[in-house]
């Protein structure tokens, strides 16, 4: 997480148009700890469509709001991940995770996009991956606000009423852990 200062300073930087004294210190403000996208809300900026072809100027590394060049790092570790098949890493459970990027977002936070491929023959509405690293937990995870996540700390369960997956289609998923991940395909079907 941000330390109050920073977020304070943050918080008072995106804001501009507030006049503050010359002896003003940001040091008087204690913020409770929150997770960036709620700060953002609080402060009245809209995160919540920020993507590589719909900019913003405000970046969301995992659930903190960047610091100076991880947006950067991260994107390039993305592209360059997104190229290498991830051998060990794969399932044959009607689909495959055919990518996975982790980067480290600090104090033993890692945010991760997984890339998995559905080759059923049925829509699928229904995913659940695990993490197999015995000292690593599931923090948080989404696909897109059309999919309900049960987040346990070993696996996510994703199940969707309203989207669905046909053969051939592919779908990310971001996943914040706590330690390093390693992820596995256990289901993708159609559940009620």
């Amino acid at each position: 997480m941000m330390p109050r200062v920073a977020l304070a300073a943050v918080c008072i930087a995106l804001l501009g148009a507030v006049m503050l004294p010359e002896n003003f210190s940001v040091s008087n403000i204690i913020l409770p700890e929150a997770n960036a996208r709620v700060v953002a809300g609080l402060i009245g900026i809209d995160i919540g469509h920020c993507t590589d072809s719909l900019p913003c100027n405000v970046h969301v590394c995992g659930d903190q709001i960047c610091t100076v060049g991880q947006w950067e790092k991260m994107n390039q570790q993305l592209s360059s991940m997104q190229s290498k098949k991830m051998g060990n890493q794969t399932s044959s459970v009607d689909g495959t995770i055919d990518t996975v990027g982790t980067f480290d977002i600090g104090d033993n936070m890692f945010s991760s996009f997984v890339q998995i491929s559905y080759t059923g023959n049925l829509t699928a509405n229904y995913i659940k991956i695990s993490q197999v690293n015995n000292q690593t937990t599931i923090h948080s995870a989404w696909i897109s606000s059309d999919w309900n996540a049960v987040i346990a700390p070993a696996d996510v369960i994703f199940h969707s009423a309203s989207s669905h997956l046909s053969n051939g289609k592919i779908v990310g998923v971001s996943i914040v852990t706590q330690g390093d991940p390693s992820f596995r395909l256990d289901n993708i079907s159609l559940q009620n």
